[in-house]
């Protein structure tokens, strides 16, 4: 098995991180290592073969700054050969201008937190010059009561976008899929799936 180092700076998904790694056998538990850190100034002393940044994590860096400075910790701790993979959702033109005020995604479910039944909807404004969307998530109690919104901000990286700012933090694109498949990137695509590796300088030419 691989040795894995986790990396988040909330608290309770570092204590339920914690929890699961307690619950695994002897073997796997000494190969996990769960750490505190943030995205954009993390210094783990180590070098890695492969970072994995699942499930739009860096849709939760918000500038361009941000990204920068996390995608070049990123490769502060490649190990020669080594490789980012991350994905982020590819942006749906007609998501983004949905009439912020209706709800949409009217679901009906147990609310885990609390175990009663409830509608969940959700709506959003996004701007347009940051890229940001900033999304409500709606419980309403199907037996009445006061419910409860989740406010959840995400940063949307169109792909050549998103190719410039990997190019400028010294990574080259190698791969990129439109699914967790290896499904090619196109217009119905969900997801950006990109896999990333240390830019080869380029050697300079004598004159």
């Amino acid at each position: 098995g691989h040795r894995v180092v986790a990396l988040d700076q909330s608290p309770a998904m570092l204590a339920k991180l914690r929890e699961r790694v307690a619950a695994l056998p002897t073997a796997a538990r000494d190969r996990a290592e769960v750490v505190t850190g943030d995205l954009c100034t993390f210094e783990l002393r180590q070098t890695f073969d492969l970072v994995i940044a699942a499930f739009n994590v860096f849709e939760h860096l918000y500038t361009r700054g941000e990204v920068d400075a996390c995608l070049r910790r990123v490769l502060a701790h490649l190990a020669p050969g080594g490789a980012l993979a991350f994905d982020v959702q590819l942006p749906d033109l007609a998501w983004l201008i949905r009439d912020p005020i209706k709800r949409w995604a009217k679901t009906r479910f147990k609310d885990p937190s609390t175990g009663r039944a409830v509608f969940y909807s959700t709506n959003h404004d996004y701007d347009p010059v940051g890229q940001i969307a900033l999304i409500r998530i709606y419980y309403d109690p199907i037996d009445g009561g006061p419910g409860r919104i989740v406010k959840l901000s995400q940063r949307k990286f169109f792909p050549a976008e998103l190719e410039a700012l990997v190019a400028h933090a010294g990574l080259t694109m190698v791969e990129r899929f439109g699914d967790f498949s290896f499904g090619p990137l196109d217009a119905g695509s969900d997801s950006q799936v990109l896999v990333c590796e240390a830019a080869v300088p380029r050697r300079k030419t004598g004159g």
